[in-house]
């Protein structure tokens, strides 16, 4: 700005800002409470917990915060698969924490964040009070019928078993891959991996790892030490609909709140919350605006899997089977499918609720339309249903009421980051 001032000035203008900073931070704490008990009041069916501890000599100091909205909560009930990822994310501001996240796919595939809370660390005692209280707002009891993706940590993986000890656990592959290629770099490995982990069905996984081990014999012996129903898609179950290998929702949720990641504690949650709610708002908005009855993500991947159909050919068995063989590599690649049940031996179909080409081939064989076959999650009923629940807007601090409870003390303020240096800081 062509202003000439010393360090010394410069130093001190920081101090004051510093402070002004803090200050808010505290007294954000200390009126957390009232925002729990105004969002609660105004969103009638959410859940708001605030967990404290006591140290020698700071009484109620703040530990942990759940939150989830009403809308959030029936949205995923009335037109969400039974998927769920979970992540955590690290805070940008000065009092430093972890921002868990439970986020799911709506019909579109996109994201679509249910839950959310922010704890002073990630380890197992504060992922298993998340997925407890979370537990009691899905209503999935011991999680049959659920699958749930994170990476490998391990505070994830115990409190999965204690808390959802049916539910099926699936790792991101990207982070399967991030601690494989320490050792196994290069493009070739890379290639291998996804092709690997992508595989549909057992035998092309077979297949695809001799190619690895024929590359390498010990990156494929140190590959095995990855529990490949874990990760690989030959071994996932069909019954959620979903076929993806990494966590790329939550991902996106991590990136999509990054500037809230750095504010006091009530404008983070509170960004939160208008950032979904202008989210589920528009998102119902755009349902007449569709083309057609299925989503558009789905519609292109079906659209896509049309024209891979001109690649296969079949033998009818004179009912509702077929044995579909791949024009150029008829003994090599054939599999079958059954329209009456829905099945295919490639397991795509079963997998995403899509027909896969193979599908498509038979379909037209019996002038059947393929966008009947796709599963009802794709559906604007069911999107409509997702987002039907809207958030319900909140008033400033000088509408709530008084509080129950004593007001919260900040943790301690880490000083060895300075938050005001990052070249990420709004």
């Amino acid at each position: 700005m062509e202003v000439d001032v010393s360090i010394y000035k410069c130093q001190r203008a920081k101090k004051i800002i510093k402070d002004e900073l803090h200050g808010s931070y505290i007294e954000q704490y200390k009126l957390l409470r009232g925002y729990g008990e105004h969002m609660l009041s105004t969103n009638p069916g959410s859940t708001c917990v605030i967990g404290t501890q006591n140290c020698p000599d700071v009484m109620y100091q703040f530990k942990r915060i759940y939150m989830c909205f009403d809308g959030c909560k029936k949205g995923w009930k009335a037109g969400c698969r039974p998927i769920i990822g979970v992540d955590g994310s690290f805070l940008k501001g000065p009092c430093k924490g972890i921002l868990f996240s439970a986020i799911r796919r709506d019909g579109n595939n996109q994201m679509f964040p249910l839950a959310w809370a922010v704890v002073d660390t990630e380890n197992k005692d504060n992922w298993q009070w998340f997925m407890e209280l979370l537990n009691i707002d899905i209503e999935f009891g011991e999680g049959m019928g659920l699958t749930i993706i994170s990476d490998m940590h391990q505070g994830i993986i115990s409190a999965r078993e204690v808390v959802f000890p049916y539910a099926k656990h699936r790792y991101c592959a990207r982070h399967v891959y991030a601690n494989w290629a320490k050792i196994w770099r290069g493009e070739e490995f890379k290639i291998r991996f996804w092709a690997i982990a992508q595989a549909s069905w057992p035998k092309e996984y077979e297949h695809q790892m001799m190619l690895l081990k024929k590359l390498f014999e010990a990156a494929w012996t140190d590959l095995q030490r990855y529990d490949p129903k874990k990760w690989c898609r030959a071994f996932f179950d069909e019954e959620p609909y979903c076929d993806m290998v990494d966590n790329n929702m939550c991902e996106s949720f991590n990136f999509w709140v990054m500037e809230a990641r750095y504010l006091a504690i009530i404008s983070m949650v509170d960004t939160l919350r208008s950032q979904v709610m202008e989210r589920i708002g528009e998102k119902y908005a755009f349902i007449p605006k569709w083309k057609g009855d299925i989503a558009l993500r789905a519609r292109k991947k079906l659209e896509a899997n049309k024209k891979e159909s001109s690649s296969w050919k079949l033998v009818w068995d004179g009912r509702t089977g077929f044995e579909v063989k791949h024009v150029w590599l008829e003994n090599s690649n054939r599999h079958v499918v059954d329209l009456m049940k829905r099945t295919c031996a490639c397991r795509t179909w079963q997998m995403n609720g899509i027909p896969c080409p193979h599908a498509v081939c038979c379909m037209y064989h019996e002038n059947l339309v393929p966008k009947d076959f796709v599963a009802d999650w794709y559906k604007k009923e069911k999107y409509a249903l997702a987002y039907g629940f809207p958030i319900k807007g909140m008033c400033g601090d000088k509408s709530w009421q008084k509080f129950h409870g004593e007001p919260l003390n900040p943790p301690p303020i880490q000083n060895d980051i300075n938050f005001l240096d990052s070249e990420y800081c709004p």
